[in-house]
């Protein structure tokens, strides 16, 4: 469609938009090609913050915020936009159990900024936690619950759960992934930790 067969409502807010996108250029000096490609990531971070239970939303938006820095570099404002935001989703990614896509974020983050000790710290979490060695599973104890379970492996990743209801008895396992690159889990009865296996079956004790 044109721009003047736009209703007289939509003219006025593309006017105001682009004046305004032009008085943000002027004062962090963006050409008119960085111009679109900053609307656009603006954009997504809107669609992000107004759904924020949403991942895809946000990884399209730290993503699109990525590209635009490496055409870039030399924007501060979104160089620091990206530190803030990228480190935000790895830490979103870590609550959610996904360690292990979380790592990638931080190791960027930390190219960019070695000097950063929480990064560094939560890194070394998040690397700990995507694989669960041997060790973690010999501190299970039978009658754990969720949380107590969830303390010692961390969360299993999404969809690495499986619910069965029999009776009036509910059964759960959660799987890990271990470091020969296995699968281990654990079983849940009624809530409580009854079962392990991770080379072979761990009978739990009290």
């Amino acid at each position: 469609m044109h721009p003047h067969n736009l209703p007289f409502e939509m003219r006025v807010a593309s006017t105001l938009s682009l004046a305004l996108l032009l008085l943000v250029s002027a004062c962090v000096k963006r050409s008119p090609a960085q111009l679109v490609l900053w609307r656009d990531v603006r954009e997504l971070q809107q669609k992000a913050t107004a759904d924020p239970s949403s991942l895809e939303a946000k990884q399209r938006y730290v993503d699109a915020l990525a590209n635009f820095v490496r055409a870039y570099p030399d924007d501060e404002e979104a160089t620091a936009l990206y530190g803030r935001e990228e480190l935000a989703y790895a830490r979103d990614l870590v609550r959610r159990g996904r360690h292990a896509a979380a790592i990638p974020y931080y190791e960027n983050l930390l190219a960019r900024e070695p000097g950063n000790a929480a990064a560094v710290e939560e890194l070394q979490q998040a690397r700990a936690q995507a694989v669960v060695p041997r060790e973690r599973f010999d501190d299970l104890r039978r009658g754990m619950s969720h949380d107590e379970v969830a303390d010692l492996l961390g969360q299993p990743r999404p969809g690495w759960t499986h619910t069965l209801q029999k009776g009036e008895s509910s059964y759960e396992t959660w799987y890990y992934r271990k470091s020969d690159g296995g699968t281990a889990s654990v079983g849940f009865a009624d809530g409580k930790a009854w079962v392990a296996e991770y080379d072979g079956v761990i009978r739990l004790e009290p």
